[in-house]
């Protein structure tokens, strides 16, 4: 990225989310600067909130795990490549059970998955810290979609159960995307490595660049 110029960096705060706009041509850099930790990202077309990453549309052609070289697409009946992942630094591995990253499998997490399966109430998520991100931008909470989960290691257990393991990831590792449509974007560092192995079993913050 020598080419190339840096406009804006930024930390998100642990267990927090931030919304901010990409142009297109411009790359999104998502940096593990204090360790392994999860960027559940969603997306929209800046001029079109009805136009947005597509986790499904997206898991059609890239698999659950996409990497570098892979588009990201906009919803169905739209179908646009929104995004391109240009570069990953993860070094990547498949373990004995079968998991890698990056996920297109897990939903972004919400009070219940804390709730029922380990009885905490009000516990912080991705999808609270979303609403909250992109309210001044003039979204509701329902506007939140499904997410890419960058440096998120899962798998598929032989009777269909989704899984986490703990992340490929390291310190300084990062994940760089080509914007190919003006975007609003918003990132959230998950909040669930109290409860499960997404970020090593501890929430950390994420830093953030944009390239001109």
């Amino acid at each position: 990225m020598s080419e190339r110029t840096l406009i804006s960096s930024f930390v998100i705060p642990k267990e927090t989310a931030k919304a901010f706009v990409v142009r297109k041509g411009q790359v999104l850099r998502v940096i593990c600067h204090e360790g392994p930790q999860t960027a559940d990202f969603n997306a929209w077309v800046l001029d079109n909130y009805d136009e947005y990453f597509s986790a499904g549309r997206t898991r059609f052609f890239t698999g659950v795990h996409p990497r570098k070289g892979d588009y990201l697409y906009t919803n169905p009946g739209r179908d646009r490549v929104m995004w391109e992942i240009i570069e990953d630094t993860v070094k990547h591995t498949i373990s004995e059970s079968g998991a890698t990253a990056h996920d297109l499998l897990f939903p972004r997490c919400s009070k219940i998955v804390f709730e029922e399966p380990f009885g905490i109430k009000d516990h912080g998520s991705c999808q609270d810290s979303f609403a909250a991100a992109v309210a001044p931008f003039g979204l509701g909470p329902d506007r939140v979609h499904d997410t890419l989960n960058i440096f998120m290691k899962t798998g598929v257990d032989s009777a269909g159960n989704i899984f986490i393991e703990p992340p490929d990831a390291v310190t300084g590792d990062y994940c760089d995307l080509l914007c190919m449509i003006d975007s609003l974007v918003a990132i959230s560092a998950c909040p669930a490595g109290d409860v499960h192995a997404t970020n090593g079993y501890e929430n950390k913050p994420l830093k953030i660049e944009i390239y001109e």
